[in-house]
């Protein structure tokens, strides 16, 4: 099985990350942990949907949240504790059989509190952070092969650009091979 393009946006990353304790798991229990949230058994995490747990029909999305995206304070660089928690179950999830393949892209991003090149500035430091962080958890950090800065250019749908919620790195994978 190929993985064309995954993307694991912001708003991706905080439903994902709930579902898991941020304490090691087996990459079983991850991947049932997959299953039993969203429904989704892969031969490739050792089980098939013929294996796999039972769950109704058709479940309910969990829409409750913590945190959607790795978030920073203004102006700040360092990892929160939930940011710390959310980047280590993903790295878990990256070093599954099924997601060995994948390249990894940050990109950092910044509210408009400051000015456009000093936001430029704080958006590239976030997102080498996150990669600083992720390259020590994951089995090869040769995959995180790209680390850019989006600055206050970008920011997110329905939120106005001074909006704390801009303050946040995305994470992009995709098939390498």
């Amino acid at each position: 099985m190929r993985i064309n393009f995954i993307s694991f946006i912001t708003v991706f990353l905080g439903p994902l990350c709930l579902a898991f304790p941020a304490v090691a798991q087996s990459g079983s229990e991850i991947c049932e942990q997959i299953y039993l949230q969203y429904g989704v058994a892969s031969e490739l995490c050792g089980g098939s949907a013929q294996t796999a747990p039972a769950v109704p029909k058709d479940p309910e999305p969990n829409l409750e949240f913590k945190e959607n995206h790795i978030s920073f304070a203004q102006g700040g660089t360092q990892l929160s504790v939930d940011a710390t928690a959310q980047l280590t179950v993903l790295a878990q999830i990256f070093d599954l059989p099924v997601m060995q393949n994948v390249c990894i892209k940050l990109t950092g991003h910044s509210d408009t509190s400051g000015t456009e090149s000093q936001n430029h500035a704080i958006a590239q430091s976030r997102a080498e952070t996150v990669a600083a962080y992720l390259q020590t958890r994951l089995e090869d950090e040769t995959r995180i092969v790209e680390i850019t800065s989006a600055g206050e250019t970008d920011p997110l749908a329905d939120y106005a650009g001074s909006s704390p919620i801009n303050r946040r790195v995305a994470i992009f994978v995709r098939d390498c091979q």
